[in-house]
């Protein structure tokens, strides 16, 4: 039997359920993980640094799904115990966009998820969900959370103009940092720049103000300290995503060629 959402599964600090959407007119679906988190608890974005709890979606038992699309929403950056937590409070709506393997078939979504839900100390959770599709329209509810939610994903068209150009890596005094060159909107008050590299680096978020940024005509520079697992390794060439949100609004992202020995 389809339903328009999958019950509530509640754990520690939160409850969590999948939201039906709407068939787009390319022939795919949206959907959504809905996660409400209580007073004092959050959870952590796709890349949490180098102490948070990474999640996971897994989608694998879905049935009649080719192709499963998760947007992550723009996190936030908190302060924890003298460290940044990049994450989300309060409620987490994730959009997905789902491809069906055949188009006349009913689907089944399925979705074995890890998270860490953290209050004083973190906790890993698993969550199974599961919702099957019907062909009625979505509720109401669920369509303007997954259509609000999809307003806070970062945009990929029109990144170049907030990240003109390469990243440089630059090493003084033995530490490792990223140099990002910004061309922030005028009048902008706060601005949160992210990082995300291999799988073993680890990037300090920035959160500042523009006027406290290396300034230069008509353009910021921002550094960011990089932490690799193993600092002797030789970096090859790589690719960096970088996030820019400004004044906790307007967020883009682009994925970066990192230029190597770039001198500063």
């Amino acid at each position: 039997m389809s339903a328009l959402a999958s019950d509530w599964v509640d754990g520690l600090g939160y409850k969590a359920r999948l939201l039906m959407g709407n068939k787009q007119e390319d022939g795919s679906y949206h959907a959504a993980l809905d996660l409400k988190l209580e007073k004092d608890y959050l959870t952590y974005w796709r890349s949490p640094g180098g102490y948070g709890i990474a999640p996971s979606l897994n989608f694998e038992k879905s049935e009649n799904i080719s192709k499963t699309t998760i947007h992550w929403p723009s996190p936030h950056v908190f302060k924890k115990q003298g460290s940044y937590v990049i994450g989300y409070k309060n409620r987490l709506v994730v959009p997905l966009t789902l491809i069906p393997e055949k188009a006349d078939e009913d689907i089944k979504l399925t979705l074995e998820a890890f998270l860490g839900v953290c209050a004083e100390i973190c906790v890993p959770v698993d969550i199974s969900l599961n919702l099957d599709f019907s062909t009625a329209s979505a509720s109401p509810e669920s369509r303007h959370l997954i259509a609000s939610s999809f307003k806070t994903v970062p945009l990929v068209t029109g990144a170049e103009k907030l990240l003109p150009k390469a990243i440089k890596l630059i090493k003084k005094d033995d530490k490792e940092h990223i140099s990002v060159r910004l061309k922030l909107p005028e009048g902008a008050e706060k601005v949160t720049l992210l990082a995300e590299g291999p799988q073993d680096w680890y990037f300090s978020p920035l959160v500042s103000a523009p006027n406290e940024l290396e300034a230069h005509e008509d353009y910021s520079i921002a550094h960011l300290p990089l932490f690799r697992d193993f600092p002797e390794d030789v970096i090859k060439q790589e690719a960096i995503r970088l996030t820019v949100i400004v004044d906790g609004q307007q967020a883009v992202e682009r994925i970066m060629p990192l230029k190597i020995n770039a001198a500063e």
